[in-house]
């Protein structure tokens, strides 16, 4: 009746956001006291399943838990990158770099020379074709993928001596994979070059401390990097070979170190997070005026294709954000498992954001319909009957 279905919207609302359908449903089941009733011992039904069932399924709930998909890794991941196929990621941590492919679980660890254990860093090309990695002691590592799993390792004669300092990110050019960009803990930065085995390297001073994030434009005509020292910095590259880049813009508008920052697809808009002020920036790099500010903790950051959608993520929470204003669409659902988690990467691709988290788990959730499930508390409430004495 009236009553049971006030009950059971009252208690969707207030579990909605951070627990699972699995997690509703429990619940559920014990707020209304609807004891198990067991058949055998490897079953469990329940007096009255369907109701809940298709309530739920009449606001579209179930269609929306269901798309988040669950791997186990293993190897340790301090770095997680995805294949524009949206079906292979590559992961890298203290005990090496692997390749996981998440349509059959399977998972390959590439070769790496002797004396290179944890793989810092690693960044995917464009088009699948290379992988780059970075080794604790500062070497750079490039694999060649042919399809799929026919991989080959490519050892580099270095021209001359690469930075010592830790990187803290490597990325490739988004045109030319001989382009290689890269962040060092002492403040600079490095471009290189890879040409038959012979590298060009152009490093410069790009801040005052650390340099923990860069990355190109879309179109690769220009850098941003962002440190330790609160400052996002673009720069303009170009030339073969590499010429020194110039400082085009710096703003400031973070009072605390700067943790990643993201494009937007048409290389106007840089969405930056700093973790100590908790802040999200949308910057206009046209114009050079801040467009909207938010507080969010986060640590991790990314633009979906279509340049309307960012995600954030830190500690164990997802957040959706529209690109223009800032405002929060919703926060995505995590599993809260024994013991703490948090995230340590998360991507688009296509209408899937991808993230992985410290305990070894990949987890796929489906955006679109995490976007029009967005209205799911608000038909809860709607659905709560007040009944006149009337029908009473």
């Amino acid at each position: 009746g009236s009553a049971f279905i006030q009950l059971v919207c009252c208690t969707i609302n207030n579990i909605l956001k951070t627990h699972t359908y699995g997690d509703i449903k429990t619940t559920l089941f014990k707020t209304l006291k609807m004891e198990p009733i067991r058949y055998g011992n490897d079953s469990t039904k329940y007096s009255q399943p369907l109701v809940i069932d298709n309530l739920l399924q009449s606001l579209n709930f179930i269609d929306f838990v269901q798309t988040l998909t669950v791997f186990n890794l293993d190897i340790s991941s301090d770095e997680v990158h995805y294949f524009p196929d949206s079906v292979r990621f590559v992961t890298c941590g203290s005990n090496g770099i692997g390749i996981f492919k998440t349509t059959s679980s399977e998972f390959q660890q590439l070769d790496i020379p002797g004396g290179v254990t944890h793989i810092t860093n690693c960044a995917v090309f464009r088009d699948g074709s290379k992988v780059a990695g970075c080794a604790l002691d500062g070497r750079i590592l490039i694999w060649q993928f042919y399809d799929s799993w026919e991989i080959q390792f490519n050892s580099t004669n270095w021209k001359e001596p690469l930075p010592t300092s830790k990187v803290h990110r490597i990325i490739f050019h988004p045109l030319f994979q001989s382009h290689i960009a890269m962040c060092h803990s002492n403040g600079s930065s490095t471009i290189i070059l890879l040409h038959n085995e012979i590298i060009r390297i152009q490093t410069w001073k790009s801040h005052n401390e650390a340099v923990l994030d860069i990355i190109y434009a879309p179109n690769g005509s220009k850098l941003a990097s962002c440190g330790l020292d609160r400052f996002v910095k673009i720069w303009k590259v170009e030339g073969t070979p590499i010429a020194q880049p110039t400082l085009l813009d710096t703003h400031s508008y973070h009072t605390s170190a700067v943790l990643s920052i993201k494009w937007t697809p048409n290389g106007r808009y840089l969405l930056s997070i700093s973790q100590g002020s908790n802040t999200v920036c949308c910057y206009d790099t046209d114009h050079r005026n801040l467009v909207w500010s938010c507080t969010h903790s986060a640590t991790r950051i990314s633009v979906h294709d279509n340049g309307q959608l960012v995600a954030i993520g830190g500690g164990s929470q997802i957040t959706l954000l529209q690109v223009n204003n800032g405002e929060s669409i919703r926060s995505l659902p995590v599993p809260r498992p024994k013991g703490l988690i948090n995230i340590v990467n998360l991507e688009f691709g296509g209408n899937k954001l991808f993230t992985s988290w410290s305990d070894r788990k990949h987890r796929e959730y489906d955006v679109e319909k995490t976007i029009r499930s967005n209205t799911l508390a608000d038909q809860f409430s709607s659905l709560v009957y007040n009944p006149t004495p009337t029908h009473r």
